[in-house]
């Protein structure tokens, strides 16, 4: 810490974390309460603009602690990073085709179709035997849920992406087919089979 004229000191703490946010050099030592003298909703709001938008241009330094209010504390508005969107939004795109009504997962569905198969214990004008037809009528995807192992959490078992990055887990929820089926002639019954666990991509549509 130096001195300045006027009595003024100089925090060159405050130096750094004011060149990464666009903050005058400069403050006085009332401002200042430690090391880092700010608090996390000041970071994030010394992360935007004078006019209150968020500040979207970046420089080629660090700018750790502006990242850090960032992290804490999302903007509203818009994101602070646009090329970064702009490089997963086809991820995203991609991801919301495949499960989307009327999506690629939907017409693989129609694609395969019905089939069909035989026990082979039939007679001389039935030698296939009983036919037993099947198709998939549906796949879908659970919301994420916290696993049934996890005995503490009984009421909301529901898990968000914010609790899965503290847990270290990956955003998943279980996907599931609805099977259909039918012995010869007679009316068709259903029932659900597990697929396994699917992990969701952030921003894909519910």
């Amino acid at each position: 810490m130096g001195v300045l004229g006027g009595g003024r000191r100089y925090n060159w703490d405050w130096h750094y974390i004011s060149r990464a946010v666009c903050l005058p050099k400069i403050v006085s030592l009332q401002s200042l309460t430690g090391r880092f003298p700010c608090t996390t909703h000041q970071l994030a709001n010394m992360a935007g603009a004078a006019n209150g938008e968020t500040n979207t241009k970046w420089t080629t330094s660090f700018d750790t602690v502006r990242r850090e209010g960032l992290f804490r504390h999302p903007p509203r508005d818009k994101t602070a990073y646009p090329a970064l969107q702009v490089a997963v939004q086809p991820h995203i795109e991609a991801f919301n085709a495949v499960l989307e009504k009327g999506g690629l997962l939907e017409l693989g569905l129609q694609d395969i179709g019905t089939k069909a198969i035989f026990d082979g214990a039939g007679d001389a004008p039935n030698p296939k035997g009983n036919k037993l037809s099947y198709r998939i009528s549906e796949c879908f995807v659970e919301t994420p849920r916290i696993p049934i192992t996890n005995k503490f959490s009984t009421r909301n078992r529901e898990v968000y992406p914010a609790e899965c990055r503290e847990r270290h887990a990956t955003y998943r929820g279980k996907l599931k087919a609805r099977l259909e089926f039918r012995v010869n002639s007679g009316d068709w019954k259903e029932v659900v089979r597990d697929l396994g666990q699917l992990p969701i991509m952030l921003k894909v549509s519910p």
